[in-house]
């Protein structure tokens, strides 16, 4: 285990580690969006407009 820790310097492990957190930030972003569209998409629909089919 001590071996493998050598191995790995700091500024790789930095510069790994900024961009594990960039694509989960990014990710996340996309998510949020993407379950928010949706779940406004099914949300109330506007008074009048209840039994109305949709397409």
């Amino acid at each position: 285990m001590n071996l493998f820790l050598v191995a790995i310097d700091k500024a790789s492990y930095n510069s790994h580690l900024q961009t594990i957190l960039t694509f989960v930030g990014i990710g996340g972003f996309l998510a949020a969006t993407i379950l928010g569209s949706i779940g406004w998409y099914n949300s109330k629909r506007p008074p009048g407009w209840e039994a109305s089919d949709r397409r």
